[in-house]
């Protein structure tokens, strides 16, 4: 046979396969009309779900693609009382698309999933049922329970299978809590993934996108419900089932402004899993956060405005495991932040921290902000959060005038000047033990202008307060018009007075000072009596009152040891030299 012959031979071949591949389709698609597709199909969906199922439009086509079609689906809400009558799934048009030649091949690809305006209503009646628990799926046969206990092994998929998209346009979900009175709603759902699974189940691999849309929550808690909030999730996860091992190339949430990123793996899923995963945040600013939440929620937040951007970096690696801490540790830093609250004279503004943490342990590497102009920096380790161990510095500058509108003072008083703070602690936090943390610091007051009734010129205080964790020392100087005195005082023990004393093994408290004054006018800035009774001698007039005369009263469980000096007193016009007072207060 000649070249020529053996190609018309081919030709013809070809042309006969065309003719009775269209006569197939024409045949199977009178076999198969679309009521015909509607009978084979509903009763069995039905019979699965033991729900109505309703189906508009059905088609079928063969070649090259196997597909099938159903428009206008719906799938009817439970017959209990106490739910509503929407019905429980309704679906605009469902596609399948399953290649033929792929088929032929063994490997069969599904070409494509599509899933067009999706309704799902999720409702929980007042007795806390849900709308979906009588399905007639979800009551599995207690013979089926006990073969599947008895089986063991991963199944086998018979085939290898790929989808090359699942795709849901314009879904939407209401979820209806009558019992709570919460509302959850997902205006828009939208997805397009991809996956490929081998028959062995060892190679799995799935990526795409799920975004959740226009979502509002209502709770009766909320006079105004939270709107138009969106939630996007992007992966690409390989997945090993029979060995229980998950690789997260990509995991991408975002809630709103808020973008988590997660990448590792898990393993041991069909036993304890261990996780191996880094989480991270893009910078992130808060005050777009604060704006979601409802007043109604936080009501403190309506006076509260922030520009403060962060990032978060978590580490998870181990199982996790009840009763036992969460294996994860990670960093967050805070830069060039701003918190303003209507309350606060001030803005707590230029906020720059660095923190390490971990399950047992908190590291502030660095935290500076200013109050108003008022700088105020700290490093803190705190190890072993259940036996705390802490190692900290803290410094402080606060000018007076910028807080003493947070201060509640009586009426006529007011405080002005500056105070700079140096402090350190380093030890054990134990309240039955209190000398296990080293406690050192000093603050010195400069100016320290203080007007306080029933006074009637402000006393102005320089010195310093010097601080242990035993005890409290003062070197002060302090005038107030005319008048001046020096003082140096400690109260040693003093934790016995801010700790609660359980073990009532505390030692007592002592205080002791001296007070040393060149002059003292007590009537230019303690003003005299009202309720004076006036005691008439042969050759003068003493002002006598008992209820204002200067009281020295210890603390409550407190011993005292103290002596006053002065050159000069003048008190209710009598002058004294050379004036010398010891105190005692013992037990």
């Amino acid at each position: 046979m000649s070249n020529k012959s053996g190609v018309k031979v081919v030709i013809y071949v070809f042309i006969g396969l065309l003719i009775l591949a269209g006569v197939t389709v024409g045949v199977l698609a009178l076999m198969f009309p679309p009521d015909k597709i509607k009978a084979m199909v509903i009763p069995q969906v039905e019979k699965v779900l033991g729900r109505k199922v309703t189906v508009k439009g059905a088609g079928l086509s063969l070649y090259p693609i196997l597909g099938v079609s159903l428009s206008e689906l719906s799938i009817s809400n439970t017959e209990r009382e106490g739910f509503s009558n929407e019905q429980f799934v309704k679906v605009g048009k469902f596609l399948i698309q399953i290649s033929v030649p792929s088929l032929i091949r063994g490997k069969p690809e599904i070409s494509k999933i599509v899933i067009k305006k999706p309704s799902i209503l999720l409702e929980i009646d007042k007795h806390g049922s849900f709308n979906y628990s009588d399905l007639a799926v979800l009551k599995t046969d207690s013979t089926e329970k006990t073969a599947e206990k008895k089986s063991s092994g991963m199944p086998l998929l018979p085939i290898p299978i790929s989808l090359k998209n699942f795709i849901i346009e314009n879904g939407s979900i209401t979820y209806v809590d009558k019992k709570s009175g919460q509302e959850f709603i997902v205006g828009d759902l939208s997805q397009q993934v991809s996956f490929t699974i081998d028959k062995e189940l060892r190679d799995i691999l799935t990526d795409g996108n799920i975004v959740l849309s226009n979502i509002s929550v209502k709770d009766k808690s909320i006079n105004r419900p939270l709107k138009n909030l969106n939630v996007t999730l992007s992966h690409q996860i390989h997945a090993d089932i029979v060995n229980g091992e998950v690789k997260i190339e990509e995991l991408r949430l975002s809630f709103q402004k808020i973008f988590l990123n997660t990448t590792g793996t898990i393993s041991g899923l069909n036993e304890t899993p261990l996780y191996n995963l880094v989480i991270d945040s893009d910078p992130m600013a808060i005050n777009d956060l604060l704006a979601e939440v409802p007043v109604e929620v936080a009501p403190a937040l309506k006076n509260l405005t922030a520009s403060w951007m962060l990032d978060l970096n978590l580490i998870v690696n181990g199982s996790f495991i009840e009763n036992e801490s969460l294996p994860v540790k990670g960093t967050l830093n805070i830069n060039n932040s701003t918190i303003k609250y209507s309350d606060l004279p001030k803005s707590i503004n230029n906020i720059n921290a660095s923190v390490k943490f971990t399950d047992k342990n908190l590291h502030i590497e660095k935290m500076q902000f200013k109050f108003g102009d008022n700088p105020v920096s700290l490093k803190a380790i705190i190890s072993n959060f259940k036996k705390p161990f802490i190692d900290l510095a803290l410094k402080a500058q606060v000018n007076l005038d910028d807080i003493k509108d947070i201060m509640k003072l009586p009426d006529g008083a007011s405080v002005s000047g500056h105070i700079e703070a140096d402090i350190k602690a380093r030890g054990e936090i134990d309240p039955s033990d209190p000398a296990k943390l080293d406690l050192k610091g000093a603050s010195d007051l400069k100016n320290v202008a203080v007007l306080w009734p029933p006074l009637l010129k402000p006393a102005v205080v320089n010195g310093k307060f010097n601080l242990s964790s035993k005890a409290i020392g003062e070197n002060l100087s302090v005038v107030i018009g005319s008048s001046s005195l020096t003082m140096d005082a400690s109260i040693v023990n003093y934790l016995s007075l801010v700790l609660p004393d359980s073990t009532k093994n505390f030692p007592r408290p002592n205080a002791t000072f001296t007070l040393k004054s060149p002059m003292l006018n007590v009537d230019e800035f303690l003003p005299p009596s009202k309720n004076n009774e006036t005691v008439k001698s042969e050759d003068q007039s003493i002002a006598v009152s008992e209820k204002n005369t200067p009281l020295i009263a210890p603390l409550p469980g407190v011993d005292m040891k103290g002596i006053i000096s002065a050159k000069k007193i003048i008190y209710l016009g009598i002058e004294m030299d050379n004036l010398i007072m010891n105190i005692n207060v013992l037990n």
